[in-house]
């Protein structure tokens, strides 16, 4: 059963992956998409505890670091995507001082975008076919946590009351 406690352990492990370099996916996103991204000024780390994925812009455009899951099952190529999205992002920022900042939520919104490109463009059908439920699944919990929150706002004296009502839903 998928629940609270085993939600990211199990849809972790839903699947696996037929490639799983870090190089490979990037790759085939800047060939697929034709653009024209300076590939060493990505660098790729692998963490297999504590983290699903991040994205570091130490100094645009020409170092950018993904920190990430290895890519073994659909959803950690899912993820891995999201965070290419973001360096894809800032890879390709070209602005002047300021306007060379997105905001947070142009930001995310790339990373969704480039994250749902990664799938129908660089996983094979199998695997496209398991991010996507792993995706469905997910939208399901952020929906949960939303309203969690929501309520949270106009009962912070019942967190922990509010926070067992909602994760319960996804048991």
């Amino acid at each position: 059963d998928l629940t609270w406690e085993n939600w990211f352990e199990r849809l972790r492990n839903i699947g696996s992956i037929d490639r799983q370099e870090s190089s490979y996916h990037f790759n085939c996103l800047l060939k697929t998409l034709d653009l024209n991204i300076n590939s060493e000024d990505i660098t790729f780390k692998t963490k297999k505890d504590g983290i699903s994925g991040m994205t570091f812009n130490i100094s645009l455009p020409d170092d950018i670091r993904i920190l990430s899951k290895p890519i073994t099952s659909p959803m950690t190529g899912r993820v891995f995507f999201h965070e290419c999205g973001h360096a894809i992002n800032y890879a390709t920022a070209n602005g002047d001082g300021i306007y060379n900042i997105y905001t947070p939520f142009h930001d995310e919104a790339v990373a969704i975008i480039f994250e749902n490109i990664g799938i129908q463009l660089c996983m094979n059908e199998k695997e496209q076919k398991i991010a996507e439920q792993v995706k469905f699944l997910e939208t399901i919990r952020c929906s949960i946590s939303f309203l969690f929150e929501m309520e949270l706002w106009k009962k912070p004296d019942q967190a922990e009351e509010l926070f067992l009502k909602y994760q319960y839903l996804l048991n």
